[in-house]
């Protein structure tokens, strides 16, 4: 169930978190050096979400050089195509505290686990590969 006060708290530690990056990226345009590294793509991919479904129009305003530097990751090409573009949050949209519990009849996303124990085994399911397993010792 949706509890207001626990929500209200993550982002408080949220917006506090993104502090410390924006104290950090006042001076700096990417996290690392002199150019974008991997630390900035990997950074941009995480906070995408949270500039999505989180930072309202003046959580952002107060964070002049995240926004700033996760539009300047956005704006490289191989980000833009592999992250998509950007649709920005306008109101936090949360789960209202009389929602429905379990979905749809009462079932848990995912299924009913066959599937996982059949990739475990070794076989392919959806998604394929088949990753560890299954195959023939050398």
């Amino acid at each position: 169930a949706y509890d207001k006060k626990t929500f209200d708290d993550l982002v408080s530690g949220l917006l506090a978190a993104l502090g410390g990056l924006e104290a950090h990226l006042k001076t700096r345009t990417w996290l690392v050096g002199n150019a974008i590294s991997l630390a900035d793509v990997v950074a941009c991919a995480v906070v995408k979400n949270l500039f999505e479904t989180v930072l309202e129009p003046a959580q952002r305003k107060a964070l002049v050089a995240t926004t700033r530097w996760f539009e300047t990751c956005l704006s490289q090409p191989f980000l833009d195509k592999s992250l998509g573009k950007c649709v920005y949050c306008t109101k936090v949209n949360v789960p209202s505290a009389g929602g429905k519990k379990g979905g749809a009849k009462g079932k848990k996303k995912g299924g009913d686990g066959k599937q996982q124990q059949k990739q475990q085994k070794g076989g392919k399911g959806k998604g394929g590969g088949g990753g560890g397993g299954g195959g023939k010792k050398k």
